[in-house]
């Protein structure tokens, strides 16, 4: 499947302090099998890394922010 053919989908991030993400959860509806619990987030990094072929290097939810609005203008301004 092709990066641009991917659709958006919601996810929670799990924070102890709102700095620092520490798991995601997909929303039950575009998750495997419809599990629901909490994964590492270097797992969703990694993921995001082999989609897009450009890589996040911080755990901040600053930053994890900052890509998810990069990533919704450059949809929506195409």
């Amino acid at each position: 499947m092709l990066y641009n053919d991917l659709k958006s989908i919601k996810i929670s991030i799990l924070t102890d302090d709102w700095k620092k993400a520490l798991g995601y959860k997909i929303t039950s509806r575009y998750s495997y099998q419809g599990k629901t619990e909490y994964n590492n987030i270097e797992g969703y990094l990694k993921m995001y890394e082999i989609m897009t072929k450009k890589s996040i290097k911080s755990k901040s939810i600053d930053a994890l922010v900052d890509v998810a609005l990069s990533e919704w203008q450059n949809r929506n301004s195409s």
